[in-house]
């Protein structure tokens, strides 16, 4: 903990961080970088202006981009520190696109595969990339290039955005390798409104929990849950059946009794069978007749 709080301290605070006339939506900044990649080995002053358009405006993003976006920034950043004479600074920034998009070629019709830049950025896919701890402060997560990560890429530029735990962004900066992330002053994050937690979808509960209705009013009085009503009507139904066929299988072994020559042994069998089917169609038309009293008192 001691440790990072030193390292809170070494953060610099946006506090005094001047406010944006408006802030910078995603497609807006996605509108800026199609600006700048169309003007790129065609104009110098319109790739000038939008990217120092988009650089400026990064504090100003309302929303976390996707890595995508944070490729194609960095692309547009090492072209403008070519722009600048900085091959090194070019070199990392590129690192950095190829780190997130490995497979990302210029088109030819930006510049060939001979160009210069084409072969700068390919130099840049052997540059070492590490990794280091990422910039603690409570109550906030950091993310890197578009990812919640727990590490920051070492040895090339991120784009460092800060949001609240609930994921409301509190800060965005680009980031040399040198430079530390933003931090936000506790206060400020206190003072944040929290989001109201959604209203249930009825539709989404229908069905899903069960209604209060009559039936549960009656209950709660003392009438019996539905469900024994439901088990006594199957257990009446199934003995009914039951009883009906022992009933059947006594009368045919009856016929079979006195209608067909036997010998004695075999006339015993069959009367005992006989009583067997009778005493168990007996007892199940019991069972039947006392279930369906159950149906009737309970219904």
């Amino acid at each position: 903990m001691i440790a990072a709080l030193s390292l809170l301290l070494l953060l610099p605070v946006v506090q005094d961080a001047p406010a944006c006339e408006q802030p910078l939506s995603l497609f807006e900044l996605g509108t800026v970088l199609d600006d700048a990649e169309q003007a790129m080995g065609r104009s110098g002053e319109v790739f000038d202006a939008a990217s120092g358009y988009g650089a400026g405006a990064l504090p100003c993003l309302e929303d976390v981009v996707e890595p995508t976006m944070a490729a194609r920034l960095h692309r547009m950043m090492g072209m403008r520190a070519l722009v600048k004479g900085d091959r090194d600074q070019a070199l990392a920034a590129f690192a950095a696109s190829h780190r997130i998009e490995p497979s990302f070629a210029f088109p030819d019709e930006v510049f060939a595969a001979s160009h210069p830049i084409s072969r700068l950025y390919v130099e840049a896919a052997e540059t070492p990339v590490g990794l280091q701890d990422a910039e603690f402060q409570p109550a906030t997560v950091i993310w890197y290039d578009g990812v919640d990560a727990e590490q920051r890429p070492e040895g090339v530029p991120v784009l460092a955005q800060r949001t609240t735990e609930w994921g409301a962004l509190l800060a965005t900066a680009y980031l040399w390798p040198d430079d530390p992330a933003p931090a936000v002053p506790p206060q400020l994050i206190a003072a944040l409104p929290r989001p109201e937690p959604p209203e249930p979808d009825p539709e989404q509960l229908e069905g899903a929990l069960p209604v209060p209705g009559p039936e549960l009013r009656v209950r709660a009085a003392g009438e019996p849950p539905p469900w024994l009503r439901t088990a006594l009507v199957s257990v009446a139904s199934a003995s009914a059946v039951a009883a009906g066929a022992s009933a059947a299988f006594a009368g045919a072994t009856a016929a079979d009794y006195r209608n067909n020559p036997h010998s004695l042994d075999e006339l015993d069998q069959l009367k005992a069978r006989n009583n067997t089917l009778v005493y168990t169609a007996g007892g199940l038309g019991l069972v039947a007749a006392g279930a369906g009293v159950g149906v009737a008192v309970t219904w």
